[in-house]
């Protein structure tokens, strides 16, 4: 990796993780890792487009149902453009001491 990919991967790992992934060192293994977050990530994303939104008071359950089931089809149809901040903080959290290990070289 170059000086400039470091520092984005850098920029975006502070993102995740807080200010504690400034420390880190930035090297190929810590890519590799952040790949993993993101795939991870993914997957809980493409299931979060399943979960039906919020029933709303006062609505007609079969109207609110059928226009559920049709946001579910377009959130599937459309192209994943990034995750859900649930998902990736979860993520993040499960793999933070990947992360803090692979900074110190182990």
């Amino acid at each position: 990796m170059d000086v400039r990919d470091k520092d984005n991967l850098k920029s975006f790992l502070i993102e995740v993780f807080g200010p504690k992934a400034s420390r880190w060192t930035m090297t190929d293994r810590m890519f590799e890792l952040t790949f993993e977050l993101l795939r991870s990530s993914g997957s809980c994303s493409d299931l979060m487009d399943l979960v039906p939104r919020p029933y709303a008071l006062g609505k007609q359950p079969i109207k609110w149902l059928s226009k559920e089931i049709r946001g579910v089809v377009v959130r599937k149809l459309k192209e994943r453009q990034g995750h859900y901040s649930s998902c990736l903080k979860t993520a993040a959290w499960h793999a933070s001491h990947k992360f803090e290990m692979a900074s110190q070289g182990i």
